[in-house]
Formats: C-alpha cells, sequence, structure tokens
C-alpha cells in the first residue's frame, strides 16, 4: 500500500516529467464537437496507420532509451493490464496496449532516470519509474491507468523492501 506522502512525491514526479516533456495538461479546453469521440471517456483515440506511416527514423538517444523500457504485460490498479512492446515495423519505438487501444510511442529518458513514453500524437504518456508505471493522458491531466507494474518493477520493490528489513 502506497502511503499519502509517497503518492504525492510520485504524483509530483509524475508532472515534472509532463513539464520536462513539453507537453502540458490543459485544464479547460473551448468544447469543439468531435467528428469521430473516443470510445471510452477520458481514454484519447489511439495511433492511426497515417501517423505510424509518418514516423520519423528514430535518433541515438531514442534507440538507448528503448534499451531501458520494461516490455511485456504490467498488472494495473483493479487488474488492468496494459502491453508495452517492441514496435516491430519501426525501431526505437514502443506499442503500448490497452484494451483495444494501441499508441505508439517514443521512449525519451530523463535527468531524473524515469523512461517516458510519449504517444506520437501527444495524447498519452507513459511514465515507468522503480516501482511502477502510469499512463496518463496528458490532455486532460488525468491518469488513465494506475500503479501498473512489470514483474522487473515487482522483483525491484520487493528487493528494495527485503533490504530495508535487514
Amino acid at each position: 500500500m502506497t502511503s499519502p506522502t509517497t503518492a504525492l512525491r510520485l504524483a509530483a514526479v509524475a508532472l515534472a516529467l509532463v513539464a520536462q516533456s513539453g507537453m502540458t495538461p490543459v485544464a479547460a479546453q473551448t468544447a469543439q464537437p468531435a467528428k469521430n469521440p473516443p470510445a471510452r471517456k477520458g481514454v484519447p483515440p489511439p495511433t492511426t496507420a497515417a501517423q505510424r506511416a509518418a514516423l520519423p527514423a528514430a535518433d541515438e538517444q531514442q534507440l538507448a532509451a528503448a534499451e531501458f523500457v520494461h516490455y511485456g504485460k504490467y498488472v494495473c490498479d483493479e487488474k488492468i493490464e496494459i502491453f508495452v512492446e517492441k514496435d516491430q515495423r519501426a525501431p526505437g519505438y514502443v506499442d503500448v496496449r490497452h484494451k483495444k487501444d494501441i499508441w505508439v510511442m517514443k521512449p525519451v529518458a530523463s535527468a531524473t532516470g524515469a523512461v517516458r513514453l510519449e504517444d506520437i500524437d501527444k495524447n498519452v504518456l507513459l511514465v515507468q519509474i522503480p516501482y511502477k508505471s502510469m499512463l496518463l493522458n496528458v490532455r486532460s491531466g488525468q491518469r488513465i491507468v494506475d500503479s501498473c507494474q512489470h514483474d522487473n518493477q515487482l522483483a525491484t520493490e520487493k528487493a528494495d523492501k527485503a533490504a530495508l528489513n535487514k
């Protein structure tokens, strides 16, 4: 269970990462009718085929950041699962799947040691820190899912707790 202090620290780190990425959450937007509203409230639309086709080649920093990503299944709050996989068509990019949506994301290593996976359309952000990850809707500033753990993150957390209890 996460203490209130730890939760506040994690929220502050997530907000700092969003600010560092240049993607600012928007508190209020002018209401405009959407042509194709998202299927689920609060979940931005997935990456389109046209967006995927227009991906620029990954640079060395992006390729290096992709090496720090935990690939595979993450189990989140309420037993929701997300899947993070290498994009087979574009080296250095990552596919993040949540339910039926798939976002193509660009890995970015931060100065804090966290890894950010930035949606190429700048709607979604996956923040990967040592003990957990969270999938954020950048436009609304809301979490899509929280407390996601890959097996590597779970193992790190258990090892650190065991070391503290010695």
